[in-house]
């Protein structure tokens, strides 16, 4: 059996395998120090944002995306990174213009580090203010004529012409318009809601839309009918009408929007007005649709002068005579005291029946001294007719007759008679002696024979009447 030997190493083996040991310890320390060196030459980039909301925005820093070499950074924040030449970047958001970047980046947002540097960037984004354009479209289908300058539009209440950007801030706001009559708006659309309303992006520019067709044509006509039945003479053209205040002839068709309408009328005195009626109601209102033709209607009645005859007797001397016993006529027509008679317009004359023992001292109120009045169509007139009793005369109405007396009394009279009674005959002195006697005997006769003949005759009289 051969026992072989280990070859023996020799002193140039070792030492190549010692250097080749050295070598790579140094690799590792190498290695394990070179990170800490390269920090030592690190350098800092942070980014900041700022946003201005002075036109409606409402955003914040944290709304935006940064970017640093195209990876994501947040504002504020401080990052390492070796020397070298760096990008600063963001995300652009509609409605916010950025300005350029600024403090240790180039306007474009280059960064060149160095070892050691702690660069700072910024960049501001600030809030476009919106824009709103209202747009008007007229439809003159049935025979309207309206343009689209015949529409006053308004943003937010203020006047705005159509068609015209408007700029305002960002948020809520309303479109609207004034009605125009016999024309029907649609509703807003675009990019506002149905009522006008719309909510705007900064920056944004919205567009609302609204369109206005016209009606087909309506119509109302005013019919005056007038009633002379009581001596008027008026006709329709006489009358004042009118629509909504406007004046309006009887029986032409005037063209009108639809809508509510009122006819109404001047009064003229001496006509008494009825209700409306045909298409309006009692009050004059009428709703006209479109297409539609309204007819409304008023008569007007003359109304019958009145005449009143009042008689005033005057009873101061003894007379006893009532209104009542005496006639009154009106044109020769008998009338009543007190009595309200309809009568023709136009002139009349009022008179009586004298009664004896009563003077007719004058005519008064609305009657001339004659009598005469003239009554407008609904006037009412009164005329007073007065009469005073004559002084001494006694007057009685219709008495009875009496029966033939047999006293020597004063005779009663009827029928307005005037007696005037017979003077005592002069007192004589008495001197005493049969001739005074004589003669008062003698007087005393002619007394009783007087007061007999004054009877007589009162009989005689009573019997022939």
């Amino acid at each position: 059996m051969t026992v072989r030997s280990r070859p023996r190493r020799s002193l140039a083996d070792l030492m190549i395998v010692a250097g080749t040991i050295l070598l790579m310890l140094a690799a590792i320390v190498f290695v394990l120090d070179e990170p800490a060196a390269a920090q030592q030459n690190d350098g800092t980039i942070t980014l900041l944002k700022n946003v201005v909301n002075d036109d409606g925005g409402t955003l914040t820093p944290d709304d935006f995306d940064l970017f640093i070499e195209g990876v994501p950074a947040q504002s504020g924040v401080a990052y390492t990174l070796p020397p070298g030449v760096y990008h600063a970047s963001e995300t652009l958001v509609p409605g916010y213009a950025p300005s350029d970047w600024f403090g240790d980046c180039a306007p474009c947002g280059e960064i060149v580090l160095a070892p050691g540097d702690d660069f700072v960037c910024e960049i501001i984004n600030d809030d476009e203010p919106a824009t709103l354009t209202l747009i008007k479209t007229v439809v003159n289908d049935d025979g309207g004529t309206a343009v689209v300058g015949d529409f006053s539009l308004f943003i937010d209440g203020v006047a705005a012409d159509s068609g015209v950007a408007y700029v305002v801030p960002a948020g809520a706001h309303t479109a609207s318009e004034t009605p125009v009559p016999g024309y029907v708006p649609s509703g807003w659309s675009g990019d506002c809601d149905a009522a006008g309303d719309v909510v705007l992006a900064p920056g944004q520019d919205g567009v609302c839309e609204i369109t206005n067709d016209d009606l087909p044509p309506a119509s109302l006509t005013l019919i005056k009918i007038v009633v002379n039945d009581d001596g008027g003479t008026l006709t329709p053209a006489d009358f004042d009408l009118f629509i909504d205040g406007v004046p309006a002839d009887s029986g032409v068709v005037y063209d009108v929007a639809p809508g509510d309408y009122v006819a109404s009328e001047t009064p003229i005195p001496g006509y008494t007005p009825g209700d409306w009626g045909g298409d309006c109601d009692a009050a004059g209102n009428v709703t006209v649709g479109a297409g539609e033709h309204k007819i409304c209607e008023i008569s007007n009645d003359d109304e019958p002068p009145t005449l009143t005859v009042i008689k005033d007797v005057v009873n101061d001397d003894a007379g006893t005579l009532a209104p009542d016993d005496f006639d009154l006529f009106i044109d020769g027509t008998p009338a009543l005291s007190g009595v309200p008679y309809p009568v023709a317009p136009g002139a009349h004359a009022v008179t009586e029946t004298e009664q004896a023992g009563y003077t007719l001292t004058g005519f008064g109120g609305d009657c001339d001294a004659d009598g005469n009045v003239t009554v407008a169509l609904g006037e009412d007139k009164i005329c007073i007719v007065t009469n005073d009793d004559d002084p001494g005369t006694t007057t009685t109405s219709a008495a009875p007759p009496e029966e033939p007396s047999t006293t020597t009394e004063p005779p009663t009279t009827t029928e307005a008679t005037t007696t005037t009674l017979a003077e005592p005959p002069p007192e004589l002195p008495y001197t005493g002696g049969g001739l005074s006697l004589l003669v008062m005997a003698l007087a005393g006769i002619g007394l009783g024979l007087t007061g007999g003949g004054l009877a007589l005759n009162g009989l005689l009289r009573r019997r022939r009447a």
